[in-house]
């Protein structure tokens, strides 16, 4: 996989290369947001959109969702837990372990999904933009939007 650096504001307004999936290099079929440097003020994190495939965006979509899915299912378990933990101890104690592996299966699927998609780290008013294909970064340099 490759790397390059794009002025943020070509990012942030859309200029990259759109024909050419980010990840692939094959044909790009529509955009997926990329989060710039992910923090834990998620509100505050500024989102750019890149070109992908529709089978790269199925899959990206279908592990975020069951990210989001698991960790619901993680506090509904965990409430299920306190709730249960002065009658049965045992009981509470079972669905501590259901709302860990539920919780596992989140964090496993957050890491799935995120290795499709490529790194966004923005230093200053550009954008590094790792883990992505090597004829996109060519598509970037060929358009001249790639930075110093």
């Amino acid at each position: 996989m490759g790397m390059v650096t794009v002025d943020f504001a070509d990012a942030d307004q859309g200029r990259m290369p759109r024909s050419m999936c980010v990840m692939t290099g094959g044909n790009a079929d529509g955009l997926y947001p990329v989060t710039v440097d992910r923090s834990w003020t998620r509100w505050r994190a500024r989102t750019i959109k890149l070109p992908c495939s529709e089978a790269v965006f199925k899959r990206w979509l279908r592990r975020t969702r069951v990210m989001m899915r698991m960790r619901i299912v993680s506090i509904i378990i965990v409430v299920l837990a306190v709730a249960f933990s002065s009658k049965s101890p045992l009981l509470a104690f079972g669905f501590l372990l259901a709302a860990g592996v539920s919780l596992a299966v989140s964090i496993w699927a957050e890491n799935a999904a995120s290795a499709l998609q490529p790194e966004a780290h923005r230093h200053g008013r550009q954008v590094q933009l790792k883990n992505v294909h090597p004829r996109y970064v060519e598509a970037v340099e060929d358009a001249g939007l790639a930075a110093d």
